[in-house]
């Protein structure tokens, strides 16, 4: 069957664009062609597309309807049925676009081969002013210096298009987090970092940058490029010495020493070095739309010169000058840049509040704080974020995760499906007045993409409607996903929340190591609980106390998350049925991983709580009736661990994130353990003048320490076997 297409002469870009994307998907969902030709149409003062299917259809009577329709908004659209076919109106491109991504979600194919229509016309525009989806460079890091990536990133763009989303944040190079703008300047501001030997790269990154942007203005959407405040080449102190601050003792020489060096903010130079580098970026760049700057850990920590000048500033007056600075550089060359700043503080998530709160009435004009949908880090269970509808009434910017960074998702260890969470997130900073909402990990190239894209969806039709039916959407999501499966796949999906929030969490509070799911150290798994995640709940430190009620009742949730796996596994076995033989394949390797993980965490948490208990007990009885049920628990433990070791090892084969290999390392759980149990069972003394003794505190339990003390002792170089 052949249809026809009608674009009129005048029409914007985006309209084209729109044009072909009808064309292109009709004819690989349906097998038909599509014909496009002019529509010679004129005083009209919107942009327009018309679609004909049948021999009733005429250009006249839909330039009659045309001109009769009222799409609302920069963003709106207006389609009407027209005798064999309909038409499409938006006041600018986008609105045809959406328009068109709207006829192409409902459009359907009748029995007799012929298209059917909407029976009534359809008025429809977004509720929310900013739907975008961040890090999109994850998926193609090289896209400036790589002509396919390049291509990638312009496939993600059709994609967004046709979600309708109109923003994306990109990053200056792939190579480092949370990216920098060095790559796109030769620091022709700034004399002492000028180096020409860098020019021909440079300009070979902004001429594919600046075709990024024009081909995503070309479908409606945004680019924002993201960068930290004072992110840098690792050498860049040794070309000059003055930018250099005084790093304090603790980052030097304690947890925090992959910091390299900090910036002086008391001094100018510091200053001109930030403005050199955020003028040339938008002199460079002269279509880009905004500037996201983070405040996150990178080679330079913003704000923690140790210096007397920097000391004697709080933290939220040098975030102050940061905004201005950069607001005022950017006003400089390029006005229309809106900024947008990040209050993520990485392991201090709990003082956004602090240092960001004194900022209320002081933000410069186009310039937007955008938090986390949740306080803090990723811990998806943390508590709303306190500035979200409060610090800027409402012209905040939320970021959700939809890929599930502290769910065991982020190698695709597990799956996580969260639209009602998103849902009721997004709905609740929409209540309090925020229009600009951001997705992180919204990449088809996401691991696991097609069990759990569910939140993409979710996310991308709560953007333009906030009252969109969850249910209703989970029903078509997995219907199309998965054919004949889709009711006992929804059973099984939506168990997954469930499993991964009383598994991989502690009464709310995160206990997973971001992407290698296992905390190895005690301190680890102290930190992530607590300082990332707890001071974010409200009452959840109370809940965390190691008391025997506390204890028994996070030990109850680890039983629910177990059971909850067991009934996914059941889901499966019916599911299996109407699933493609690859689909349950991988679908059967992932739970079977997850009931692994989720049995191993089990008695991880037991133990670990239960020697929080032992820790902090004044008793030496008491401790020596502890100890013995902790190493039996660890044990246990082990146990577990080397059942989940029979699994065949799955290594990651994406992009390269902080050394891992494997999906899953078990070997983590086991390192803490270890810890644990020589917690428990060694003291470390040292003698005035000569040596290191290693004791066991008590003896007799049936996990000997003979081996333990071996190893301790051959580490120090101690004579004899323990």
């Amino acid at each position: 069957m052949s249809l026809s297409l009608f674009v009129p002469s005048q029409s914007e870009p985006i309209t084209r664009n729109a044009a072909h994307m009808i064309r292109g998907e009709l004819k690989q969902r349906f097998g038909c062609e599509v014909s496009v030709a002019d529509w010679n149409i004129s005083g009209c003062k919107f942009q327009a597309l018309a679609l004909g299917w049948d021999y009733n259809f005429s250009c006249e009577k839909a330039k009659d309807v045309l001109l009769r329709l009222c799409p609302q908004g920069s963003e709106g659209f207006h389609i009407s049925p027209v005798p064999g076919g309909a038409v499409l109106a938006g006041n600018t491109g986008s609105g045809v676009l959406y328009a068109a991504d709207h006829l192409l979600d409902t459009i359907r194919w009748d029995e007799a081969g012929r298209p059917t229509q909407p029976v009534d016309e359809v008025i429809d525009r977004p509720d929310c002013e900013i739907r975008g989806a961040t890090f999109t460079t994850y998926a193609h890091p090289r896209f400036m210096e790589d002509p396919a990536d390049l291509e990638g990133m312009k496939s993600l763009i059709r994609y967004y298009a046709r979600n309708r989303l109109n923003m994306i944040t990109v990053e200056a190079t792939g190579k480092r987090w949370p990216g920098d703008l060095t790559p796109l300047v030769t620091f022709k501001h700034f004399e002492p970092l000028q180096d020409s030997n860098r020019d021909e790269a440079v300009a070979k990154r902004r001429a594919m940058m600046n075709d990024l942007i024009a081909y995503a203005h070309s479908w409606g959407i945004k680019v924002v490029l993201y960068t930290s405040e004072f992110n840098h080449d690792p050498d860049v102190y040794e070309r000059c010495p003055e930018l250099h601050g005084v790093l304090p003792k603790t980052w030097s020489e304690g947890r925090h020493n992959y910091v390299h060096g900090c910036m002086c903010l008391s001094k100018n130079i510091v200053w001109q070095y930030l403005r050199a580098k955020i003028k040339e970026t938008a002199e460079a760049l002269p279509e880009l739309d905004g500037l996201e700057l983070w405040m996150a850990e990178v080679p330079s920590e913003f704000g923690i010169c140790a210096c007397p000048a920097c000391r004697s500033k709080p933290r939220h007056e040098w975030i102050e000058r940061l905004i201005s600075e950069v607001r005022a550089a950017l006003d400089e060359v390029s006005p229309r840049i809106t900024l947008y700043v990040k209050t993520f503080q990485s392991s201090q998530g709990a003082l956004e509040v602090e240092r960001f709160a004194p900022l209320k009435g002081k933000i410069p004009h186009d310039t937007y704080i955008s938090c986390k949908a949740q306080w803090g880090d990723m811990a998806y269970l943390n508590d709303p974020h306190p500035l979200l509808g409060w610090i800027q009434d409402g012209a905040e910017v939320a970021e959700f995760d939809v890929g599930g960074e502290y769910c065991g998702c982020g190698l695709g260890a597990m799956i996580c499906c969260i639209p009602e969470y998103i849902a009721e997130r997004l709905r609740l900073y929409y209540s309090k007045g925020v229009r600009k909402f951001l997705a992180r990990h919204a990449v088809p190239q996401w691991p696991n993409k097609q069990f759990m894209d569910i939140n993409d969806l979710a996310f991308f039709r709560l953007a333009w409607d906030v009252d969109t039916d969850v249910e209703q959407l989970w029903e078509t999501w997995a219907s199309e996903r998965f054919g004949s499966a889709a009711e006992s796949m929804i059973r099984l999906l939506k168990l997954s929340d469930d499993v991964v929030s009383k598994a991989l969490y502690v009464r709310r509070a995160c206990a997973n190591r971001h992407y290698y799911i296992f905390c190895d150290t005690i301190d680890s798994l102290k930190y992530m609980m607590f300082d990332l995640s707890a001071f974010m709940i409200d009452g959840a430190l109370e809940q965390l106390e190691p008391t025997s009620e506390n204890i028994q009742a996070i030990i109850a949730e680890k039983e629910e998350a177990v059971a909850a796996c067991a009934q996914m596994l059941a889901e499966y076995r019916t599911a299996v049925l109407g699933l493609d033989e690859e689909t349950a394949a991988k679908l059967q390797f992932i739970l079977t991983r997850t009931e692994r993980i989720v049995a191993v965490m089990r008695k991880l948490t037991e133990a670990f709580f239960t020697y929080l208990r032992w820790e902090r007990t004044w008793s030496v009885r008491e401790k020596d009736e502890l100890r013995p049920c902790i190493l039996d628990i660890l044990c246990e433990c082990e146990r577990e661990i080397d059942k989940a070791l029979e699994l065949p090892e799955e290594v990651w084969q994406g992009r390269r994130l902080w050394n891992l290999r494997k999906v899953v390392d078990f070997e983590r759980a086991r390192r803490l353990c270890e810890e644990i149990r020589g917690a428990l069972n060694f003291r470390l003394g040292q003698r005035a003048d000569f040596a290191v003794s290693i004791t066991p505190s008590t003896v007799g339990h049936p996990n000997t320490y003979a081996n333990h003390r071996l190893q301790l002792r051959s580490i120090f170089g101690l004579p004899g076997e323990g």
